[in-house]
């Protein structure tokens, strides 16, 4: 449905028109389809002409034809029974039309089933000449990466742990007593530092090798070589 803007009224031929051929301009939009309306000066005398009443003078079908001639230059005849308003679409700041927007598609089909009833009218053609192409806008898909924050730390249980350990090669009491020192110290390390990658640390030797199920007892290990033991460690935290 088009509702009607009220720009028309800024138009300076609007307000040297007499009312009643204005009165019949505004009804024309009122009921045109697209800028399209079937003549019917019946109809038209009915609903223009209302009840009689003494205060104003009676509108006739000679002010109907009078108007009509006065609003020949917005108005393009079929020579029949069919009208077509010039700046109906103008008005209603529709143009230019865009081809695949749903309601302009409407209007374009609409003059052109109607164009040639109409003798190829310019003002219609014009219309359909300065046709442009709907602007699809392609919805972009954001990719929001989230980073890992220490609130996300799960603090391994002490069997996940332990587990951990031993499949690493690691003893179970020394894999127990350095799940009690990190859980205590709220998993930091010696140097306050939050402690997140765990596992990584077994997988690295960070733990002193010594504290191995299998180490090599007869091979000496330097204090400059190795990272402290889990028990030196859990001291200083």
């Amino acid at each position: 449905m088009i509702i009607v803007k009220t720009t028309r009224w800024n138009d300076l031929y609007w307000n040297e028109l007499h009312p009643y051929p204005k009165i019949l301009l505004c009804y024309l939009y009122d009921t045109a389809d697209y800028g399209f309306v079937d003549y019917n000066c019946n109809l038209w005398m009915t609903q223009l002409k209302g009840k009689l009443d003494s205060r104003y003078p009676e509108f006739t079908k000679k002010d109907l034809m009078n108007s009509l001639e006065d609003l020949k230059e917005k108005l393009i005849s079929d020579g029949k029974n069919k009208l077509f308003i010039k700046d109906f679409l103008k008005h209603q700041m529709k143009l230019p039309l865009k081809k695949g927007n749903t309601e302009d598609d409407k209007i374009i089909l609409k003059l052109q089933s109607n164009l040639q009833r109409f003798k190829n009218a310019p003002e219609i053609i014009e219309i359909l000449n300065n046709i442009e192409e709907e602007k699809k806008v392609e919805s972009v898909k954001k990719t929001t990466k989230v980073k890992k924050t220490a609130t996300e730390f799960t603090a391994p249980t002490i069997d996940e742990f332990v587990d951990f350990f031993i499949e690493n090669g690691y003893k179970k009491e020394i894999a127990e007593k350095a799940w009690h020192g990190y859980n205590d110290a709220k998993w930091h390390d010696s140097k306050g530092t939050k402690v997140f990658s765990w596992k990584q640390k077994v997988r690295n030797n960070w733990f002193n090798p010594e504290n191995k199920a299998g180490f090599n007892k007869g091979e000496k290990i330097s204090k400059t070589g190795t990272s402290m033991s889990v028990a030196d460690e859990l001291t200083r935290t």
